[in-house]
């Protein structure tokens, strides 16, 4: 039998390029590869998450606002025309005031009103309140505002029905003399990198009376 004998490498001798290690040139060039994908991928990361922080807050004001737009929008529908007021409100925002009508008398040919005038402001804390005007006057024992209920069982009512509203944010304006009219509402909200994020949004009303 015989024995094969693998010859030592002498002193000095090169190994051979396969049973090499790695370089410091390498290592400096892999770790500035590695740092470059790192740096791209967080920030993708963080463009990712402010996109969907800006779409979640625009997708919130845009929900309020057109909501509030098609309850004012709806209301508005109803009024009597000639009760119809604009008035400037808050920081130059309209103050908005109407009165619905709730039916027709054949026998004088006219509009029966509610009687409740219902009015739309904006507070100095950026909200939209709705107040309805209570029953007057009171006490009587008498429907004075035609709605089926008498005195006591109908109080002014206020309520708060979006916030967020910019200063001169809520605007209703007649296009001409005709029945109908253009309201716009303005919101914003600050992210979390302290940037303001503001949409418009508009929609029309015509009275149907």
């Amino acid at each position: 039998m015989r024995l094969a004998i693998r010859p030592r490498s002498a002193p000095g001798r090169r190994v051979p390029a396969g049973r090499a290690g790695f370089t410091l040139l390498e290592i400096l060039i892999a770790t500035v590869i590695l740092t470059v994908v790192l740096g791209v991928t967080v920030s993708i990361m963080i463009t990712s998450a402010r996109s969907e922080e800006i779409g979640s807050i625009t997708s919130s004001l845009e929900g309020q606002a057109m909501r509030t737009l098609e309850q004012i929008s709806s209301e508005l529908r109803q009024a009597d025309l000639a009760s119809v007021l604009i008035t400037a409100s808050v920081e130059g925002s309209s103050r908005l005031q109407f009165t619905r009508v709730i039916g027709y008398d054949a026998t004088t040919q006219t509009a029966i009103l509610e009687l409740r005038p219902i009015t739309y402001q904006v507070l100095a804390d950026g909200v939209v309140q709705k107040t309805t005007e209570g029953e007057t006057p009171l006490n009587d024992t008498l429907d004075n505002d035609n709605d089926g209920l008498i005195d006591l069982a109908d109080p002014t009512e206020t309520l708060r029905i979006t916030r967020w509203v910019t200063p001169g944010g809520f605007t209703v304006a007649q296009i001409g003399a005709t029945k109908q009219f253009t309201l716009s509402l303005t919101l914003s909200r600050v992210d979390s990198k302290q940037q303001t994020i503001t949409q418009t949004y508009t929609t029309s009303a015509t009275i149907r009376n």
